[in-house]
């Protein structure tokens, strides 16, 4: 793999329909990728160590039998004390852990449950939990060792102090592992710690977005041989193989471009376009057609390790759920739409393409990156949501926020939420013109008005105003 590229996991791609054991490996890596990674690290560091330990203890250097002498004659005197008292820190930690562990199971399944699946996925995907959940485990599986090593000749007094300190430190974990549990399950955390990770996974795209290009070249050249290229799998497009792509290209690939239908997070059936192969020589050959198909790695669910449209998703479900009638939970709903403008905010200026090393090159390939337009078009459906539940407030936010960024859009999408805001004002009917509410419109008229937009602006008072109107005239 090429360095500074997107890496390429193990998984199914377009070119044929998965077996049952390819879905399996897929499921397997996704789940060493999203959590047992890191615990399956953990809990062979301390399988190594108890047979490290119970190897040193019967090495006979001298400094350790020095060591293993002066705690024997403190602490576990004789091997059946050893016995017992190894046999109940097992038990007494095994059976708080399970009770601690079903808790916070049932508070996570709870919060999943009130916001969005959504909680679920960034639980597991937290590092602190993989680590504190390795280390339960780990440790179970080193005082099991320890016990299994005691012999009528062999009293493992080293291991066994040791374990009394991982035990110790294994309850002070369990306090923290309840409070950090329970803080996890904020919506503002939540919705935050998805925020970050979409701006890293748009980070981590930057290479494929350099090394690809935004339109066609070839789109106006007469004579133009197109090959379609259509998949013969379904999943979600999780990958692009550019390097598998780059060694297949013939020489002269100035004359061809494969123009690709598809984005990262894209769903593809059996038998969809997925890409054009175009050339103003002869068609395409056989071998690139199947090298695309090849390339275009699939998955049975998106991740957001790389799919950055699909944390605009998550975080627009969980404004869904808590704004609609569902929940009823203006701030939560006030914390997604705040989120997503200011991932409207990051992508509406031009990013810094990543630096590609030498010898990379950019590629014939076409790939259509709609992303900055996904935040703008999850505050819309926000908006619905907020017709639907009747919620003034979050209507005020949605409306302030796509005002407020007017100014810092490109001219096409300052077109598009222009008509954005046409569609979200018809639902003014159905809200109660609070006072909140009013004067969300009024800052809103006049950001747009400052920003160029005056005939959004008008529209905006217009509107505005008819309800003061219907106000004043249920007064009379």
């Amino acid at each position: 793999m090429t360095a500074g590229l997107m890496p390429c996991r193990p998984s199914m791609d377009c070119s044929r329909e998965p077996s049952n054991f390819g879905k399996f490996t897929d499921e397997l890596s996704r789940a060493f990728h999203e959590y047992l990674g890191t615990p399956t690290i953990i809990i062979a560091a301390f399988v190594v160590l108890g047979i490290g330990m119970a190897e040193l203890e019967q090495s006979g250097i001298p400094a350790v039998n020095a060591l293993r002498e002066s705690l024997h004659a403190m602490v576990f005197g004789n091997v059946e004390a050893t016995r017992e008292i190894l046999i109940s820190s097992a038990q007494t930690l095994i059976t708080i852990t399970s009770i601690t562990f079903t808790v916070l199971l049932l508070a996570v399944q709870q919060a999943a449950s009130a916001m969005s699946t959504q909680i679920i996925d960034q639980f597991l995907r937290r590092p602190i939990n993989q680590v504190l959940f390795g280390y339960f485990v780990g440790m179970s599986l080193y005082t099991l060792i320890t016990l299994a090593v005691i012999g009528p000749e062999f009293n493992p007094v080293l291991s066994t102090a040791l374990g009394f300190v991982f035990a110790g430190i294994a309850l002070y974990f369990l306090a923290a592992l309840v409070y950090i549990t329970l803080t996890q399950m904020r919506s503002g955390i939540v919705i935050h710690a998805i925020h970050d990770e979409t701006l890293n996974a748009r980070l981590r795209m930057l290479p494929l977005l350099a090394r690809t290009g935004r339109a066609p070249r070839l789109a106006g050249v007469a004579d133009l041989h197109t090959v379609p290229v259509r998949s013969r799998g379904d999943g979600y497009i999780s990958n692009i193989d550019l390097d598998l792509i780059e060694r297949t290209l013939p020489a002269g690939a100035d004359e061809l471009e494969i123009v690709l239908k598809v984005r990262i997070g894209s769903y593809v059936a059996h038998d969809d376009l997925v890409a054009e192969i175009r050339s103003t020589r002869t068609p395409a050959a056989p071998n690139l057609v199947e090298t695309v198909l090849r390339a275009l790695k699939l998955s049975r669910a998106r991740d957001l390790q790389l799919d950055a449209g699909h944390g605009v998703e998550q975080i627009m479900n969980i404004g869904w759920t808590s704004i609609s009638s569902a929940q009823h939970s203006p701030a939560a709903g006030a914390q997604a739409i705040h989120a997503l403008r200011d991932l409207l905010a990051s992508w509406s200026t031009p990013e810094p393409l990543a630096q590609m090393p030498r010898g990379v090159r950019p590629l014939p390939v076409v790939y259509d990156d709609n992303i900055v337009i996904l935040p703008l078009r999850s505050l819309e459906s926000l908006a619905v949501a907020a017709v639907e539940s009747r919620q003034h407030q979050s209507f005020g936010h949605v409306v302030q926020a796509i005002a407020t960024m007017y100014g810092r859009l490109p001219l096409e999408l300052r077109m598009m939420s222009e008509a954005m805001l046409l569609r979200i004002l018809r639902g003014l009917e159905h809200e109660l013109l609070t006072f909140e509410l009013d004067e969300a419109l009024k800052h809103a008229a006049e950001r747009l008005e400052a920003a160029g937009g005056a005939r959004i602006a008008e529209c905006v008072r217009k509107c505005r105003m008819q309800e003061r109107a219907e106000v004043a005239r249920m007064a009379r």
